[in-house]
């Protein structure tokens, strides 16, 4: 195997605080998504509604994704700046692309499951949703196929977003609700496009984590003013 390349103080620096700056984003991110995966559990203890259930998973998805994702990438700078070879199996990036896959999926079931409850026991739901997760997941390791899955992503969320919004009572569901959705959707986006974005450069990324952050903050805080109450009014139904 070939010695590493040299690697100059600038340029390793800059790789330093690339790394750092990544850990910092990824425990802020993980913290707040298994902050809403938990903050919702009492809502779905109390109701059982297979809309939060989903919704919850998708942050609980998104917490794995963003671990793979810094675990994969320190290997890949280990690698790349020292002696020490650690493998990056196919399968790394298969767990990376399927849970962050399954977490937009479960997003969108979250928002359309009534239109696909079962009328009988046996819910499917999970078989399919992981089913359709695996083939994206295989698309999106495939260099020719990532604009397709892409295209497909964008297209399905409007789609969910749109079907959801018109086919509902509720007047005050795109302030109270639907704007954690599109936040959650703009978000995915905008670290799809870290991924694609082979630049080294910290000052080319820290506007989008500063971005995705803020986004991530918003998300949490209408989770935490709007469960709550749900919660309280649930919990009062079940004493009466």
């Amino acid at each position: 195997m070939p010695p590493p390349l040299p690697i100059g103080p600038s340029t390793a620096a800059k790789i330093s605080q690339l790394i750092v700056i990544n850990l910092i984003y990824t425990v802020i991110i993980a913290v707040l998504a298994l902050y809403v995966f938990f903050k919702t559990k009492l809502a779905y203890t109390l109701t059982k509604h297979k809309g939060i259930l989903y919704f919850r998973l998708s942050f609980l998805f998104l917490a794995i994704m963003f671990i793979i994702r810094l675990a994969t990438r320190l290997l890949f700078e280990i690698n790349r700046t020292t002696s020490l070879h650690i493998p990056l199996h196919k399968w790394t990036f298969l767990g990376l692309a399927l849970s962050g896959i399954l977490s937009l999926i479960c997003l969108l079931y979250s928002l359309l499951w009534h239109i696909f409850e079962p009328t009988e026991d046996k819910d499917h739901a999970p078989l399919v949703l992981i089913g359709i997760a695996l083939i994206l997941s295989f698309l999106a390791i495939q260099g020719r196929a990532f604009n397709t899955l892409v295209g497909i992503i964008i297209v399905s969320f409007i789609a969910c977003f749109i079907i959801k919004w018109v086919s509902t009572t509720k007047k005050k569901w795109f302030w109270k609700t639907g704007t954690i959705y599109l936040s959650f959707f703009v978000f995915w986006m905008l670290n799809l496009y870290t991924v694609m974005l082979a630049n080294q450069r910290v000052l080319l990324r820290a506007p989008i984590f500063i971005g995705s952050t803020l986004l991530f903050l918003f998300i949490a805080y209408k989770v935490h003013c709007h469960f709550p109450n749900l919660s309280k009014k649930n919990s009062k139904k079940s004493k009466k």
